[in-house]
């Protein structure tokens, strides 16, 4: 739901000219971006249910804590 209003409102924002158009951005900065975006949320995931089976479940409670509220 949040992407979606964050959406709308950057849409409208550059609808209405009060913000630019990243359109001058180079393939190799929006590759890069996407690869930040995707790398540091899923990999944490991925880490996580790597090693979900060999911690106590405390620890594993706060490192996805730590995961869910970086993402939001």
């Amino acid at each position: 739901m949040a992407a979606l209003v964050a959406l709308a409102v950057t849409a409208a924002r550059w609808g209405s000219g009060a913000e630019a158009w990243p359109g001058r951005a180079t393939p190799a900065i929006w590759l890069v971006a996407i690869g930040v975006g995707v790398g540091g949320y899923g990999l944490s995931f991925l880490l996580f249910n790597t090693v979900i089976a060999g911690v106590d479940a405390g620890w594993a409670a706060v490192v996805l804590n730590l995961i869910r509220s970086s993402g939001s």
